[in-house]
């Protein structure tokens, strides 16, 4: 893992496919055995593997997603099998999950996309993610485990960023989730782009999707009605504050027009003296989330508490961007 990013879907020994099932993601961590179609043609099993699977792109650093439109599990000739998260929908590319492997993403183009969609009943073709009706079990008093893996190499924050602007937030209030989105788990800020270091962006105000917001259910401890969808902050990643210069590192591999922060740091503050320092709280020294409870108020007066737990004890990790400046990080992207 230390070697570049490696294709880790690439990699797996797979022998012939004999059968795939495709579902509506059921947004529980499992893939929904429900299957609305079964696919059994060579041709069409050859392509989900070679094009959607090992034909992806691996994205890099560890990402937190909106919910996914497609369950998808794979059987091979020797019986092994794979199972699968899917993104995608007509007119944009797609993206897809190893669900023994979350912490990474790999996408696929928008012809790809198009092609598995002609796979399916048009009927179970989705605009939007299927919102579930209610999980099993409430979600108050649950325990969040953190490990903290982050993407430290400068190199490939560049690489994989189509743009690296500097600027300020001017809002914040987080804007509606686009339509296009079709669900409720980013939030998107106004950001004033002043300077672009890295692609043909011009400056002026984009909106940057927030992967720190994250989509829990609700339900009433006591009688287990749901109380619908919450939004809670992950400790980990600061909150965008207003009139601090900041450099974003920014992959609009999602859709066009969108912007999506999509490993970290991926925020950089720009200190008084012209120095760089990584926003994200484990590059604190005196960051410790052990045992830490938090609070959230749901917008109907119940509470959401929640117990934040550190896997690692090798807290704090070393700033990649300390003792950098502007000028040293511009002369890194050219």
């Amino acid at each position: 893992m230390d070697n570049g990013n490696p294709h880790f879907l690439e990699q797996v020994e797979r022998t012939k496919p004999v059968w795939a099932g495709v579902s509506h993601s059921s947004h529980t961590g499992y893939v929904n055995t429900d299957y609305f179609i079964e696919l059994t043609d060579e041709s069409d099993l050859q392509f989900i593997v070679d094009e959607m699977i090992v034909g992806s792109k691996r994205q890099p650093g560890i990402v937190s997603m909106s919910p996914s439109y497609y369950d998808m599990a794979i059987e091979y000739e020797d019986g092994s099998t794979e199972q699968f998260f899917l993104w995608l929908g007509e007119g944009f590319s797609g993206t897809v999950m190893d669900t023994e492997d979350t912490h990474y993403i790999y996408t696929f183009g928008e012809n790809v996309s198009e092609r598995f969609l002609s796979l399916l009943p048009e009927e179970s073709i989705l605009d939007s993610p299927k919102t579930a009706e209610w999980i099993e079990g409430d979600t108050f008093g649950k325990t969040i485990i953190i490990e903290p893996y982050i993407e430290e190499d400068i190199d490939d924050l560049i690489e994989y960023s189509d743009y690296i602007v500097k600027g300020t937030y001017v809002n914040d209030e987080p804007s509606e989730v686009p339509d296009s989105w079709g669900d409720e788990g980013t939030a998107f800020f106004p950001f004033d782009v002043t300077t672009v270091l890295k692609g043909e962006l011009e400056p002026g105000i984009i909106e940057v999707g927030q992967s720190q917001y994250i989509v829990d259910w609700a339900q009433d401890p006591e009688t287990n009605a749901e109380l619908g969808i919450l939004k809670v902050d992950n400790p980990l990643i600061s909150q965008p504050e207003l009139g601090k210069e900041v450099i974003l590192f920014i992959s609009t591999q999602f859709q066009d027009g969108e912007f999506w922060r999509f490993s970290e740091p991926t925020m950089v503050e720009v200190m008084d003296d012209g120095s760089l320092k990584s926003t994200s709280a484990i590059f604190d020294p005196e960051f410790d989330a052990s045992d830490r409870v938090e609070h959230i108020e749901y917008a109907v007066g119940w509470t959401l508490e929640l117990t934040l737990q550190i896997l690692s004890d090798d807290l704090p990790l070393p700033d990649p961007f300390e003792g950098m400046t502007v000028e040293d990080l511009t002369e890194r992207i050219y």
